[in-house]
């Protein structure tokens, strides 16, 4: 399993699963940092540590540790984190590279 990476520009995703049918990436996510509101494709985002509120279409979470959260294809999201956050992000492999993660 990848182990998590904190960036001081931005969230870091680490691949620890990718087959031809699931991609599946671990992000580090530091306090004060966020993943900009925008459309997404599906994906089911499991909070490990940490504490801030993730937003879907006009929803807003607050998420901590063992917070599940699914995202629909098309809808827009965003993540703001009040204390550092790690999350495993898994969506379909057909559905592309994320915009808002750089992939180490």
């Amino acid at each position: 399993m990848a182990m998590v990476t904190f960036g001081n520009d931005g969230p870091i995703s680490q691949s620890f699963i990718e087959t031809d049918r699931q991609k599946a990436v671990l992000v580090g996510l530091k306090a004060g940092q966020t993943v900009p509101h925008r459309p997404s494709t599906e994906a089911v985002y499991r909070f490990l540590e940490g504490t801030g509120t993730m937003s879907v279409d006009e929803e807003i979470v607050a998420v901590h540790a063992s917070t599940t959260v699914v995202v629909h294809n098309g809808s827009y999201h965003g993540i703001n984190a009040s204390t550092d956050i790690v999350f495993p992000r898994m969506r379909p492999a057909e559905s592309g590279r994320s915009e808002h993660f750089h992939d180490r």
